[in-house]
């Protein structure tokens, strides 16, 4: 019984506390310049610009995980105390989900985009670096082979062995 009343009395608590929020949040910050701020469109419009066109099912792909991601540990955090915020788009949602769809993606967004080819050369590298260390590793095919010289067929030039 005893669980129950300390439910129901949270749940009161939240309720004063949400509608004390929506108060405050319609009478001192809607339309107000932090508001605006955080309505998402400027950022939207300025990767509609830079985005490859190409790639853009790609880059909005990787956008949602980092959205999903962003939303996540934003909640956690949130919700655990670690920050809090004073200005929000609406006041039904304690995480600054604005910024976290909006600012934080396209500019995770956009990096990509631009360091693909970066991390894709680099990839490419080590893993021509990888094999040719477990070339040396291994030895020579001649050597796999257990021959001393290697096999030459009979096409190139060679007598088959």
């Amino acid at each position: 019984m005893k669980v129950k009343n300390s439910f129901a009395r949270e749940h009161e608590l939240q309720s004063q506390a949400d509608k004390v929020l929506q108060k405050m949040w319609f009478n001192e910050i809607l339309f107000t310049w932090q508001w605006w701020i955080l309505v998402f469109v400027a950022p939207w419009i300025v990767w509609w610009r830079l985005v490859d066109r190409n790639r853009i099912f790609e880059i909005l792909t990787y956008g949602l995980m980092v959205t999903l991601l962003a939303i996540s540990f934003d909640a956690i955090g949130v919700e655990y105390d670690f920050w809090e915020y004073h200005y929000q788009l609406i006041p039904l949602l304690d995480v600054l989900i604005v910024f976290d769809i909006s600012v934080l993606t396209v500019t995770y967004m956009l990096i990509y985009q631009c360091l693909q080819s970066v991390i894709a050369s680099l990839a490419g590298t080590l893993s021509r670096v990888a094999s040719n260390k477990s070339l040396r590793r291994c030895g020579s095919a001649a050597q796999l082979n257990g021959s001393k010289r290697p096999r030459i067929s009979a096409g190139y030039g060679g007598s088959a062995e």
